[in-house]
């Protein structure tokens, strides 16, 4: 059961940080099975590492969409410096 939350762990790691790391999805995706092809050469089970990265990018996904519908608030200020 630890040794199963542990590989879970490790392989969240390494999606996360493809995610966060990668400035392109070209890239993203390069790594993401750089990563796959790591575990899998590493005796991981396929199905878990399919399973952390679909999780991983449906996360990331809902989470960027959640940033672009932020309301932006204009603030007015009056210059101190102004004669008016």
């Amino acid at each position: 059961m630890e040794s199963e939350k542990y590989c879970l762990s490790v392989i969240n790691a390494f999606v996360k940080h493809a995610l966060t790391h990668s400035t392109t999805w070209k890239t993203t995706n390069t790594e993401l099975r750089r990563v796959s092809q790591l575990f899998t050469s590493n005796g991981y089970p396929k199905k878990d590492i399919d399973d952390v990265i679909r999780r991983r990018i449906d996360a990331f996904m809902s989470k960027n969409k959640s940033k672009t519908k932020e309301r932006n608030i204009t603030l007015y200020y009056k210059n101190t410096m102004s004669t008016a």
